[in-house]
């Protein structure tokens, strides 16, 4: 990690000199089933597509050496796109955190726009997710999922265990399980949740 983490100082120093947009976060995973082999992962965003094209280009052109960098410190054999669509999130992107992300399928005769007001329906009825901020991930290129008609993610975020420990209460105990199941009954199903622990990366 101490080399990944000087990879990381590199590329702020240049990415301070190219795009101050670019915010990512360093991810180790915390609950995850036996088809997870992933040690470390790289979470980065853009504002809009503007910024990513113009960054991208930059970073080709000028990034060969803080490139390397990341090279000797991890091996990637997965890259992945996704546009993302806030549900109940803050205007700033958040620091370090707890991040969960599940899986999510359509129902039959259910579209996105069902989806995504469903989504918002249970971030209002749990107080917006008891703590949680939350997007929904819509996957892109690198996908195995790309331009599929009925999968996205889930992505909910937590300042802290202490946050994510008290929106499991609530939505264990509290009856959060039920108002979420009968919002979402006939619109969508999540599963194969996986938790990580979110560092953020970038200045």
């Amino acid at each position: 990690m101490g080399d990944l983490d000087e990879a990381t100082a590199a590329f702020n120093k240049w990415a301070d000199k190219h795009n101050d947009d670019y915010v990512a976060w360093i991810m180790t995973p915390d609950t995850f089933g036996p088809g997870n082999t992933t040690d470390v992962g790289w979470l980065g965003t853009w504002p809009d597509g503007n910024a990513y094209g113009a960054q991208q280009d930059a970073w080709m052109a000028t990034g060969r050496k803080e490139f390397q960098g990341f090279m000797d410190a991890v091996t990637c054999d997965t890259h992945e796109m996704a546009t993302s669509l806030p549900i109940s999130a803050p205007e700033e992107p958040p620091e370090n955190g707890v991040v969960m992300f599940s899986r999510c399928e359509l129902d039959d005769d259910s579209d996105f726009d069902d989806a995504i007001a469903a989504h918002r329906a249970v971030a209002e009825s749990m107080g917006g997710e008891s703590g949680a901020n939350s997007w929904l991930f819509f996957p892109g290129s690198g996908s195995t999922d790309q331009g599929s008609d009925d999968v996205y993610w889930l992505v909910l975020g937590f300042d802290n265990y202490t946050e994510l420990g008290a929106a499991m209460e609530n939505y264990t105990n509290g009856g959060g399980y039920e108002k979420v199941m009968d919002i979402l009954d006939d619109v969508t199903e999540c599963s194969g949740t996986t938790t990580w622990v979110a560092r953020r990366a970038t200045n």
